[in-house]
């Protein structure tokens, strides 16, 4: 991946223990064209935290002696900076929910690189998952043998503080990419025995990306790309960022002519929002009866897993070394404390927790009202708070993210 600054001035890259440093994201979509058309993210990793760090010429615009004379750290105009395969798995990546979207804005938490972690919210490697944190695609959603149906596309965006304006939509790229079951070992093709997991592999191939990259422009375009039928619906929200709705009506049988049934799909996606969006509604026509809509045929919604512990906060929550410390993160806690909430029922009642497998006996991992008649009370929605609201780790089992992640398809 390269990085090209288009603009005119310096892009800021004062390290990545600073707040003044750009952000990394990276996704991977897949079209799909049969027996449904649609448009679905299936991949997804933590953010990489970046420091400009050369003056390359890769982008044929950078004046790389007045680069090397500058003294001011950050991406020199017109210049450019290349991630090798070896350059991106070093790290360092942090979880999302630790960025604000739209302004790079850096919070301090938890980031772990090939040298170690700093923190203690730093996800394991494991023998079922040797690389955390990387970019995951499940393989129940890759088709063997790959058939023509399928297209793949990677996606590559930058956060990076000091933007403003418009200029926050035009740092985002992608170029399409090819899924190929392999020999674990060789790489030869494998597609003749497709169970074979012990032996082969999903590799996901880019080609010669830089040839193929649509520049400045984010991957949900490459739906209408490929059909022109699709309809884009670009939505800005004021002071916070920009969603982009595609949505394409397709009749099930071409030859129908009158009370034909149709297919309708949708793909909101999220460019910078860090509010992010909870859903949104389409209005049908008053006489539609409930027979006339069907969705039991075919999964009805579709998003992307976020994994390795991100996607969380924890105000509210108990340092483990000393419970009368509140805390948001670790670094909250004195080393080597934890930041830890309480089990709410169960065997471990009040006990501290950092999900739910520490609260036997039926209990849940939950936070603590902030406010109301039951201030301080553990908690595990606004409803158990009067006059308050329910604040932590509400969502650690994954069912219902908080609102300030990225890029949700």
């Amino acid at each position: 991946m390269t990085a090209c600054n288009a603009g005119d001035a310096n892009l800021p890259g004062e390290g990545v223990g600073t707040n003044q440093h750009p952000i990394q994201a990276n996704h991977v979509y897949q079209l799909t064209t049969s027996p449904i058309e649609r448009f679905q993210q299936i991949g997804i990793a933590w953010l990489k935290h970046d420091d400009w760090a050369f003056c390359q010429n890769d982008c044929q615009t950078c004046n790389v002696e007045a680069c090397e004379e500058s003294s001011v750290p950050g991406l020199y105009p017109g210049c450019s900076d290349t991630y090798t395969v070896s350059v991106q798995a070093t790290g360092p990546l942090g979880p999302r929910s630790s960025v604000n979207a739209l302004t790079g804005s850096f919070n301090g938490g938890h980031y772990f690189s090939a040298a170690g972690c700093d923190g203690d919210c730093c996800p394991p490697s494991t023998a079922s998952n040797p690389f955390p944190g990387y970019l995951h695609v499940k393989a129940s959603e890759l088709v063997c043998p790959p058939t023509t149906s399928q297209s793949y596309f990677l996606e590559g965006q930058f956060v990076t503080p000091g933007e403003t304006g418009d200029a926050r939509f035009n740092n985002v790229s992608y170029a399409p990419i090819a899924a190929k079951w392999v020999n674990r070992t060789s790489l030869a093709d494998c597609t003749s025995n497709c169970s074979d997991s012990t032996n082969c592999t999903w590799w996901m191939d880019s080609g010669n990306p830089a040839s193929a990259t649509v520049q400045e422009q984010p991957a949900i375009h490459a739906w209408k790309a490929a059909n022109s039928n699709v309809v884009e619906t670009v939505i800005d929200v004021p002071d916070e960022g920009r969603f982009i709705l595609a949505a394409l009506a397709t009749k099930l049988v071409p030859s129908c002519s009158s009370e034909c049934w149709y297919s309708y799909e949708y793909a909101l996606y999220n460019m910078n929002s860090d509010r992010s969006a909870g859903g949104f509604r389409v209005r049908l026509p008053d006489d539609l009866q409930a027979g006339d809509i069907d969705t039991t045929t075919d999964p009805p919604f579709h998003d992307i897993d976020y994994h390795d512990g991100d996607g969380y906060s924890c105000p509210n929550c108990r340092c483990s070394n000393n419970t009368l410390t509140e805390c948001n993160t670790d670094a909250d806690c004195d080393s080597p404390g934890v930041c830890k909430q309480h089990c709410k029922g169960g065997s471990n009642a009040e006990g501290l927790c950092l999900d739910d497998a520490d609260c036997p006996g039926g209990g849940a991992c939950r936070a603590h009202c902030s406010g109301g008649s039951n201030d301080d009370e553990i908690c595990g929605s606004d409803a158990d708070c009067p006059g308050g609201s329910c604040l932590g780790r509400l969502n650690f089992d994954g069912t219902d993210w908080p609102p300030d992640l990225e890029n949700l398809v």
